[in-house]
């Protein structure tokens, strides 16, 4: 929690990770070998979904940038453990919409649901209290093509920017 609460989210991802693979072994095996086999369609629904919201946003004038991919197998490994959930049942894939206010925020949702199947009770709201540890924005899971499910966050680039750099924010200027 320090190091994320540092603006040091890269390196807390790189430490669990080692971590992972040093005290669970086996675990992180599998989980590796299962989501390798799903990689490719993993990566395909990521790609299709970006393409789809983006083609929509630019033709109602919200420009927007993408960050998205495929958990770490020790993210995978605490929401299974911590939910009690079988491989089968866990998103995977995660997509972050990037947009310029807390208005297109919630237009970036009203499309994403117009597009894409919403799951029920997967939706999240962090925007104006945001909880600890969790990035600000909103989140939510829809399903794409093919039965996909994706979890979505949309968040603005001032949220993005104050999760990346977190306490850092408050005594580095901006560049």
């Amino acid at each position: 929690p320090l190091v994320r609460r540092l603006g040091l989210g890269i390196v807390e991802d790189e430490l669990e990770g080692r971590i992972s693979r040093h005290l669970l072994p086996e675990a992180c095996y599998r989980i590796g070998d299962w989501l390798e086999k799903r990689r490719a369609s993993d990566e395909k629904h990521v790609r299709e979904v970006n393409a789809a919201l983006r083609e929509n946003l630019e033709a109602m004038g919200i420009r927007a940038r993408f960050k998205g991919g495929v958990k770490h197998a020790h993210s995978i490994y605490k929401e299974q453990t911590a939910q009690n959930l079988s491989l089968g049942e866990i998103d995977t894939i995660i997509t972050t919409v990037i947009v310029n206010s807390a208005k297109e925020c919630y237009e970036t949702l009203g499309h994403a649901y117009a597009l894409l199947n919403a799951v029920p009770d997967r939706f999240k709201y962090y925007i104006a209290t945001p909880a600890s540890g969790i990035r600000q924005g909103l989140y939510t899971t829809v399903l794409v093509p093919g039965r996909a499910r994706v979890e979505l966050r949309i968040i603005t680039e001032e949220m993005d920017r104050q999760a990346e750099r977190c306490l850092l924010s408050f005594w580095v200027p901006e560049a």
